[in-house]
């Protein structure tokens, strides 16, 4: 059989999504092209030869690999690069950065051990443990002859440093451990045991499988063991364990020959990857330190890069798949096919984010029904259409059994010749539903449905809501469920989960997305009458599927809640108006994303009344000010007769005093004046102000006995006898108003009064001590 050379090359840290430290995902989702290790360790000198390569390298001028030593330096340069540390004491771990551009970067890991790592061994089943003999053994064999080549290591030939022989063959057990149960146990025993041994073949590069000798045993190269590939080392027990099984029917000695390599090199690539999965992510638990993890790490990561190469080159060439190894070729045909099997072994794997191991058992159950009749279409020794179909129909099967799904048409898309005849034949196990999300309207008694497609006896289907029901909840084989919902009158969307069950079978999902219905805010009204006093509570009705708020604009109007979420009816308090006057508010109603709804809100005003204090005021000749109350619910305004009586304010509203400003009367008969105040729809009210006329002091004798004023009545002319020189005579209109001033000479005065409307006129006769008053009457 020929051998599989592996790529070397070393990635980055451990990558983590949810309780998972360690996938390939990121290599299965993108290419990587930067590889480095430390190729020369000289424990003695410190100095580290550190190699590698990166095809696409870093191009734009100025920029190299950026190296950072683990010890605080770094250089920039490019492959090969030489590193002495100073202190051997310890362990390094260095990093190579790729600059492909100025924001482009990729970086690798490079663990350096100066100090062997440590390891703490657990108790593992002793019947599945691997051996690295210090001395020759006798092996016989189940099938074909044992080889002689194939020696023992004797300590001057094991390598030393990083790992010794006890630390290796512990981590070759637990592999092995692990690849006995992804068998599911179902594996040739020798003594009852599924032991193997590690041999030497000093001549080789690689490592190889001798899967036929008992007990198993594998042989691997100096070059290979010197540099330590954990990965290839799995991959070497896996082909022992996929070959040596079903117990009862071994595949291996069933399918050898030049049809071997689509199953026996995918089975071990996706052994190998499986086992990196598991060892990786549950490190600690096998007593491996986190060191000696990265060590392992690194070479489980560098092969899988190489299987990803192998699927690329399947893709990239053609696509052309072959089953059959020329034996007349050096080569082996069969390369790329068989990395696009392992590849999408993990390529599944990853997408589903259920692990590894898992799917390998549920791979192997389905393979381990290897019977003569599947041997017989396989035709290992007959390179023929029928053949090639049958290989590629059984390895998609045994995928579409790991994943429980029908990969038939991922296959075709690659070219694979699947027969459907074979398919049927084979039967895999499938547990998997037509759709994985379906979304609906909001209505009810929607209905959508999918099929559920099984090789079950028996499934189950479930829902998450109780809006939600399928059409039947048990079934087997393939069936249409139709879904029936019930309507949903939110505006929110809602989902559920339908779940599709069987025993020994991965759950299928369902994910339906119900929309909600369009958002709704509307009112019963638009506007509503409130009467005056309050005592009434009036009510509309606020339509809405939202959360909505409302508010007033005015304090004496309050709704009787202030937010909602759905239809409801508000009922409105408002404050007893006191006022004649109407009022109005506003309500306003929001919801988030929709128009504001409005409500205008009148409430009615009292019947306007107006009264006063007093109907009469009497005030003095002095003037001065006076005031008076005024009651009233509604706008009124006040005015005077005369110009002497001022009233303020002019206008207001409700209860409020007036003022009176009042002038001198300077005549000594009194004079009356109306206050007038007037407010719609109702009768003025009038106040009467009445103020004394001055009183005249200061003459010895009546004051017609002293002045003369004559004629009296008079028409052009008024004569005026007996004042003092140098006094003043004053003339005042009835009204208390001052028309004239003069003053007065010996003898007869004259006052021309032909220009004077007819009327009763005042003289004022005023000196410096004495003071006397007359009346006149005015004629045409």
């Amino acid at each position: 059989m020929k051998q599989l050379f592996l790529l070397l090359l070393l990635v980055s840290p451990f990558l983590t999504r949810g309780q998972e430290i360690f996938n390939y995902k990121k290599l299965v989702t993108g290419n990587r092209t930067l590889s480095a290790s430390a190729s020369t360790i000289n424990r003695a000198t410190g100095e580290v030869i550190f190699g590698g390569s990166d095809s696409r390298g870093p191009s734009t001028p100025g920029l190299t690999f950026t190296w950072i030593w683990g010890d605080g330096t770094s250089t920039n340069g490019f492959f090969p690069q030489t590193k002495t540390y100073s202190d051997k004491t310890k362990n390094y771990t260095a990093k190579v950065i790729a600059n492909y551009s100025a924001t482009e970067k990729d970086t690798v890991d490079i663990l350096v051990l100066f100090i062997k790592p440590t390891i703490t061994p657990i108790s593992l089943n002793a019947d599945y443990a691997v051996f690295i003999p210090s001395q020759a053994m006798s092996f016989s064999s189940h099938f074909s002859s044992v080889p002689t080549k194939p020696t023992y290591y004797t300590d001057d030939r094991f390598f030393s440093g990083n790992v010794n022989r006890a630390d290796l063959a512990y981590t070759l057990s637990v592999f092995n451990s692990i690849e006995v149960d992804m068998a599911n146990n179902d594996v040739y025993k020798h003594n009852g045991k599924i032991q193997q041994y590690m041999l030497r073949d000093s001549t080789f590069g690689g490592a190889y499988a001798l899967w036929f000798t008992d007990p198993l045993s594998f042989a691997v190269g100096d070059g290979l063991l010197t540099n330590l590939d954990f990965s290839s080392l799995a991959h070497e027990l896996g082909h022992n364990i996929t070959l040596n099984s079903p117990a009862n029917y071994i595949i291996g000695s069933r399918v050898s020959g030049n049809a071997t390599s689509i199953f026996a090199e995918a089975m071990a690539q996706i052994f190998q990857h499986t086992v990196g999965y598991v060892v990786l992510n549950n490190y600690a638990q096998y007593g491996f330190d986190a060191e000696y993890t990265s060590l392992m790490k690194n070479w489980f990561l560098a092969d899988f890069g190489t299987t990803k190469t192998f699927y690329n080159q399947y893709v990239n060439g053609g696509k052309v798949f072959t089953s059959w190894n020329n034996p007349a070729t050096p080569a082996d045909e069969t390369l790329f096919t068989f990395g696009t099997i392992a590849y999408k072994f993990c390529q599944y794997a990853e997408a589903q984010n259920k692990g590894y191991l898992l799917p390998a058992k549920r791979l192997m159950q389905f393979l381990q029904r290897f019977n003569p009749e599947w041997q017989r279409r396989y035709d290992q020794f007959n390179n023929n259409s029928a053949a090639d179909s049958f290989r590629a129909t059984m390895m998609v099967a045994a995928l579409s059994s790991a994943f429980q799904t029908d990969l038939r048409a991922d296959f075709r898309a690659l070219n694979f010749p699947i027969s459907d005849a074979d398919w049927a034949f084979l039967s895999p196990d499938l547990l998997t539903v037509s759709e994985s999300a379906i979304n609906l309207p909001a209505t009810a008694s929607s209905t959508a449905s999918f099929s559920v497609l099984s090789t079950a006896g028996n499934w189950s289907v479930t829902s998450s809501q109780t809006w939600l029901t399928p059409s039947v909840t048990t079934g087997s084989g393939n069936q249409l469920v139709r879904l029936i919902t019930a309507a949903n009158s939110a505006v929110a969307s809602r989902t559920a989960v339908v779940t599709v069950s069987a025993t020994g079978f991965t759950d299928r999902t369902v994910a339906i997305t119900q929309a909600g219905v369009a958002p709704m805010l509307t009112t019963s009204t638009q506007s509503l009458s409130l009467p005056a006093n309050g005592a009434t509570a009036v009510s509309f009705s606020i339509t809405a599927n939202v959360s909505w708020s409302i508010s007033s604009s005015q304090p004496w109007l309050t709704p009787s809640s202030a937010s909602g979420s759905d239809s409801q009816v508000i009922t409105l308090s408002a404050v007893a108006n006191s006022t004649a006057a109407v009022r109005l508010a506003t309500l306003t109603i929001t919801a988030a994303g929709l128009p504001n709804q409005t409500a205008t809100i009148v409430q009615a005003g009292l019947p306007p009344t107006l009264a006063t204090s007093v109907t009469s005021l009497t005030v003095d000749a002095v003037g001065g000010s006076s005031s008076f109350d005024v009651i009233s619910n509604t706008s009124w305004s006040v005015s005077s007769s005369v110009a002497w009586l001022i009233a303020s304010p002019a206008s207001t509203s409700g209860n409020a005093p007036v003022t009176l400003t009042v002038g001198a009367n300077t005549v000594p008969d009194s004079r009356t004046a109306t206050i007038t105040l007037s407010a719609t729809g109702i009768p003025v009210q009038l106040v009467t102000v009445v103020q004394h006329g001055a009183v005249i002091t200061g003459l010895s004798t009546p004051w017609q006995e002293v002045v003369r004023i004559y004629p009296n009545p008079v028409s052009d002319q008024l004569h005026i006898d007996g004042v003092p020189p140098g006094s003043t005579i004053l003339l005042y209109d009835s009204g208390g108003k001052l028309l004239h001033q003069q003053n007065s000479v010996s003898g007869v005065n004259k006052l021309a009064t032909d220009s004077l409307p007819a009327g009763t006129y005042y003289l004022r006769l005023q000196s410096d001590y004495n003071t006397a008053a007359g009346r006149f009457v005015k004629v045409p």
